[in-house]
């Protein structure tokens, strides 16, 4: 696997979102080319937010049609997950202080993510774990679209969490350690 904070993202969504269906709806603009990876040279926590704004405006000022979604990923700040944590909580004051959080939905994802409750080796876990912290600025409309016509929307954590536990987590582990190194 490359060194390169590009190579990896994109071997992560193609072997682990497209590729396990982790998010049902990213294969269209995936193989459309319609989804941005914009690798961050940020090395402070204001310097995230400054390309996270940046990439929110490009975002709105760009035609669906053309650009559906984009990925700002950091590899050289918020190594730390809780430091990632307090920055998502900055990133949506900023859609909310921008008036673009109707136009605009963030995930999120990070190496080490966890979400509240778990082990640290729960499966789950991994649904929301990339190979560097990883901001996804998504189209609010195309997002709202795509769960009405998949009309599986609430499941999607359920489906991925059978899907990597059909794998096991010494699968898991192994394949997610390869986006990382």
């Amino acid at each position: 696997m490359s060194a390169d904070p590009r190579a990896r993202t994109v071997a992560w969504l193609e072997e682990a979102v497209v590729g396990l269906n982790l998010c049902p709806f990213a294969a269209g603009p995936w193989s459309a080319g319609r989804v941005q990876i914009v690798v961050a040279e940020a090395r402070t926590l204001e310097g995230a937010v400054r390309a996270v704004a940046a990439e929110v405006d490009r975002l709105v000022q760009t035609p669906g049609a053309t650009l559906s979604s984009t990925l700002v990923v950091l590899p050289h700040v918020l190594e730390a997950f809780d430091d990632f944590v307090g920055a998502i909580e900055i990133v949506l004051g900023l859609l909310r202080d921008a008036g673009a959080e109707q136009l605009v939905q963030l995930a999120h994802f990070h190496p080490a993510y966890r979400f509240e409750g778990t082990d640290p080796d729960e499966l789950g876990n991994y649904t929301n774990r990339a190979p560097l912290p990883t901001f996804h600025l998504l189209r609010h409309e195309e997002v709202e679209r795509a769960l009405t016509s998949h009309g599986a929307g609430l499941a999607i954590p359920e489906t991925n969490i059978q899907t990597l536990d059909r794998l096991g987590l010494s699968e898991v582990s192994r394949l997610w350690q390869r986006f990382r190194s």
